[in-house]
């Protein structure tokens, strides 16, 4: 819930959003298991996330390359 997040939760999740809305991004390169419980690795992949998805499914098609590292 944002109400507990953490200051570095908070900061992350408003700094992601401010660079997304000038149309950048922020990647978490390294992270525990708490952080990225709360703020994923990657943000809003847009259409490039569509495009990584598709060539997913049709070159890794179970899901075997790098399980979760880059596409849910």
């Amino acid at each position: 819930m944002a109400g507990d997040a953490t200051p570095e939760v908070s900061a992350l999740r408003k700094l992601r959003a401010r660079l997304e809305a000038l149309g950048g991004s922020l990647v978490l390169e390294r992270a525990g298991a708490r952080l990225l419980a709360e703020v994923p690795a990657y943000g809003d992949r847009g259409r490039a996330g569509a495009l990584g998805a598709a060539l997913r499914a049709r070159f890794d098609p179970g899901g075997v390359l790098s399980a979760g590292r880059f596409a849910p």
